[in-house]
């Protein structure tokens, strides 16, 4: 499991780094990189109770940073690719044992591939994305994001991602990119 996962962030990194190389030859691609903070929804004391255990303490505080890459425009839409880190969520639980219960955490973050299709209409952006998190297994994730170029580049989201399986966890927050002007441009 653990080697499947280490193939696919390696190929996917290696692919986001080539095109960080190649990209000054292309004059169509758009390198932008993100950082965002927010609140995870999750139902954790459902989670916990699932394993017979009890929650005692959590914190759903997330935050991300990703690079995307978009090739192209053709009437307002761009096609692309992102890849970032993701800190979900993090929850501690009491687990019964006899005369002698413990305490243990459990931290949800991981590296997510989303394939991207961005919607342009003047500063107004659309970001719709669906493709893997890579967290305690690989979950099917989707996202969506509303945008707004306000200098030069930089564009402020609010974005809102959900992971499919096992129990729903939807992050939803604000976050700040910046475009990279590949030719110089």
């Amino acid at each position: 499991m653990r080697d499947r996962r280490f193939l696919l962030v390696s190929t996917l990194t290696c692919f986001l780094g080539s095109l960080f190389v190649v990209s000054p030859a292309l004059s169509q691609v758009q390198i932008e990189l993100e950082a965002g903070a927010g609140y995870t929804f999750v139902d954790i004391e459902t989670m916990a109770d699932n394993d017979g255990e009890i929650a005692q303490d959590w914190d759903q505080f997330m935050y991300r940073f990703a690079a995307r890459a978009f090739f192209g425009e053709s009437s307002g839409v761009k096609v692309g690719a992102e890849v970032g880190y993701q800190y979900f969520y993090w929850y501690q639980v009491r687990v019964p044992y006899g005369d002698f219960p413990f305490n243990r955490a459990y931290d949800h973050s991981g590296t997510t591939a989303l394939g991207m299709v961005r919607l342009s209409n003047g500063r107004t952006l659309v970001d719709l994305g669906a493709g893997v998190a890579l967290v305690d297994e690989t979950r099917p994730m989707i996202s969506a994001s509303l945008g707004a170029d306000v200098y030069r580049g930089l564009s402020v989201w609010v974005r809102a991602d959900a992971t499919l399986t096992g129990q729903l966890a939807a992050p939803v927050g604000v976050a700040v990119s910046y475009a990279l002007s590949p030719g110089g441009d």
